[in-house]
């Protein structure tokens, strides 16, 4: 995962990797949240959220593992933070 910072220039906007996070999902992020401290976030995918601090970006703390033993058990997916 990528942070990334946006710079103002004349033509527009541009962006630029700020932090790279650790690989820590299997599957598509699909929701970021930050937190009221202004020091953590969260993401999830489908099966995990995991809860980040912005100044460690190679370990997170896993909030949420809905991933069965076996996928074939799976009946429900997280949608959002």
């Amino acid at each position: 995962m990528k942070i990334l910072k946006g710079e103002s220039i004349v033509d527009g906007a541009i962006a630029r990797c700020r932090s790279m996070y650790g690989h820590a999902h299997d599957y598509n992020i699909n929701s970021i949240s930050n937190n009221s401290d202004g020091e953590t976030f969260i993401s999830a995918d489908d099966l995990r959220k995991n809860l980040w601090n912005l100044e460690v970006s190679d370990q997170c703390f896993n909030i949420i593992d809905m991933k069965p033993s076996n996928m074939d058990d799976l009946t429900e997916v997280i949608t959002s933070t």
